[in-house]
């Protein structure tokens, strides 16, 4: 009976919208926020330097800061869901399965790299990312750029899958104070504030802290998770110009708790609590010289950790960056750079738990090469170049790239890019010990494993049918070869196990699929976006490999997604944003195909005073998403109601 409610209610918002946004279109013009700037979108994922989206050789994908406004969402991986060809899935509260183009796990998707300002947040220890620690204050996003397919020659290892690039504003565009507070069912309470500021005139920075409680989700069998937690974070950034150099220093410090029911390997059960804290601190410096090249040396320390009563783990990173822009003459435009980084970890294991040694320290160093060659100009432009890395498991990788733009016209781009990229083990993979099965079985990492690797071939088109209304598609066939298995062995293990399962590189794949993805300004106050994704997946072992798991991973990514985002200004100053997902079945993991609908209603009571209300998953009382998480039960998604008030002085 809800759920025909529901579906009655959201035909008639939509209904209202296209009514309501054509009758009031000289009266409503929005015309700044909702115009189609989306063709003029500059992006610097594609080729470190700026370029529109619009032209750029990749399957690129912008989500700007008036798509995250106008949907009300709070967390960076919600946000992510608007964005075609990625799989995104919540496990639990705070658990999120996110990856591209297949090969999905719960934290430890590991072939998308992620940055945030330039700095990854990709974890060494597992591979993947701890979604819950990647945060900000979520008014200071600028854009959120998602590069579909391997971006390896320029961002380097683990860049397999895509990239996704959060780039905050700068400190000169954030100067006014902001203050939001809410409560709500699942998210039970939260409240975020931001102050900007200038100091004698050309230095200007901000300053945030957020807070958020949130309530535990239900397990499959419908009875409290018992996973409930906060979060507390706290941030700063300042930016200022000299001459012709610019500088930034901008850092962050988090503290997360989340309440955990462990499933322990002799199907017994442990109350627990999950602490993720860490800190970070970035400096750039960017130069322009007098032939109007551009150099800059970006650095950063970070430091992660998550603790429980299994394994306490400190991981410490610095990284080091060097880049060269220049425009060597009207055809060539090249870009080069060097970097260093160096990893360091102390982890403090349990009887189940281990990893010999417990501490160890690991160096990185990189070098890459591009150039953007215009063989007819305005027309044909070819671009490629290749990252060179050194790692201390596998030693040397090469990773080059080569991609073509052909214009026609202004309205049409078409690409094709040929592509390398690899996963470098990680430390687990190397030296971790996991009981599966007290008194028998154990994962154990294996020294000579190697790097999985891709050669990526891609096709793309995009057409600007009208000045509302822009088309794009993307093809794309992927080969991978040494992809992780566990075999068998009765060597090299303790002796309270009957048998190991090392890591070994005996499975290779084939993925192929397609992302279709639509911008539709119908009106100056409505905008439409809509996105469908193929994907599908052959994954089988090779030489004489026992796993008879790795063929399955085939089913826990989607066949099928789709996606429609609607964007509408109303009379009184009321904004409505509509998003309704498709997910289907991941055969492998009994989830079924769902349908996920999101609205979110603000109303400007007077400027700089608004008011919010935003409801999620609204189709039905709740739904599982995902597989259950390393060491814990299957939860559901519920049902989500928050209220929001935002000052904004």
């Amino acid at each position: 009976m809800l759920y025909n409610h529901i579906i009655k209610y959201s035909v008639i918002l939509v209904l209202l919208e296209v009514s309501i946004a054509k009758a009031n279109d000289a009266d409503l013009d929005k015309l700044s926020s909702l115009s189609f700037s989306d063709l003029k979108n500059v992006v610097t994922s594609v080729s470190k330097r700026p370029e529109e989206a619009f032209t750029a050789p990749a399957a690129v994908y912008v989500i700007t800061q008036e798509d995250i406004k106008h949907s009300g969402l709070r967390t960076i991986p919600e946000i992510l869901r608007m964005a075609p060809g990625l799989q995104v899935a919540q496990s639990d509260t705070q658990g999120w399965a996110i990856t591209s183009r297949g090969f999905n796990s719960d934290g430890f998707g590991n072939k998308l790299l992620v940055l945030m300002d330039g700095r990854t947040v990709y974890t060494p220890l597992f591979s993947g990312v701890y979604w819950d620690a990647q945060d900000t204050f979520i008014d200071d996003i600028a854009r959120i750029e998602i590069i579909r397919g391997p971006g390896a020659t320029l961002w380097g290892a683990n860049a397999v899958n895509g990239v996704v690039n959060i780039i905050t504003k700068s400190a000169k565009d954030t100067q006014n104070n902001v203050v939001s507070a809410g409560i709500g069912k699942e998210t039970k309470d939260f409240v975020e504030a931001r102050h900007g500021g200038t100091y004698k005139d050309n230095i200007f920075y901000r300053v945030y802290g957020k807070r958020f409680d949130y309530d535990a989700s239900k397990t499959i069998a419908n009875v409290n998770g018992g996973n409930e937690g906060d979060s507390n974070r706290t941030g700063f950034r300042a930016d200022w110009d000299s001459d012709d150099n610019e500088f930034t220093v901008q850092g962050d410090a988090y503290d997360n708790h989340e309440n955990l029911n462990l499933s322990l390997p002799d199907s017994s059960f442990r109350s627990d609590v999950l602490a993720v804290s860490g800190s970070n601190l970035l400096a750039r410096w960017g130069h322009t010289h007098d032939n109007n090249s551009k150099s800059s040396l970006q650095m950063y320390f970070d430091r992660a950790s998550a603790n429980y009563s299994l394994l306490h783990q400190d991981n410490y990173t610095f990284d080091t960056d060097y880049q060269y822009n220049v425009k060597i003459n009207d055809k060539n435009d090249l870009i080069a750079g060097v970097g260093y980084r160096y990893i360091t970890d102390n982890l403090e294991g349990s009887d189940l738990i281990s990893y010999s040694p417990t501490s160890q320290g690991r160096s990185l160093y990189s070098t890459y090469i591009q150039d953007t060659y215009k063989i007819i100009p305005d027309k044909v432009h070819l671009t490629f170049g290749s990252k060179f890395e050194h790692n201390d498991y596998t030693g040397f990788e090469i990773e080059p790239s080569a991609r073509v733009g052909y214009y026609p016209n202004p309205n049409n781009t078409i690409w094709a890019a040929l592509s390398r990229a690899v996963r470098t083990p990680n430390r687990s993979e190397n030296d971790l010990s996991l009981v599966v099965a007290p008194g028998y079985v154990r994962w154990v990492g294996n020294r000579n494993f190697e790097s999985e690797e891709v050669i990526a071939y891609e096709l793309g088109y995009r057409l600007k049918a009208t000045d509302n209304l822009l088309f794009d598609a993307t093809a794309f066939i992927n080969k991978y070869e040494k992809l992780r298995t566990n075999e068998y062995t009765e060597d090299n293990i303790p002796d309270d196990t009957v048998a190991g399962l090392p890591f070994d590189n005996k499975a290779r794949a084939t993925s192929k699929g397609f992302e279709l993805a639509s911008n539709w300004s119908v009106t100056n106050n409505w905008k439409l976006k809509g996105s469908y994704t193929f994907l599908t997946m052959n994954i089988e072992t090779v030489d004489d490999s026992v796993d008879t798991l790795v063929t399955g991973q085939s089913g826990i990514s989607p066949k099928h997604q789709f996606g429609i985002q609607s964007q509408v200004y109303l009379p009184f100053s009321v904004e409505l944003s509509n998003s309704l997902y498709y997910v289907d079945n991941l055969p492998n993991i009994g989830i079924p195909g769902y349908y996920r609908f999101d609205s979110r209603i603000m109303w400007t009571v007077k400027p700089g005073l608004e008011l919010s209300l935003v409801g999620q998953n609204l189709l039905d009382d709740r739904h599982q998403e995902f597989s259950q998480p390393l060491n814990g039960a299957a939860n559901e998604i519920e049902r989500n109601v928050y209220a929001k008030v935002t000052v904004r002085f």
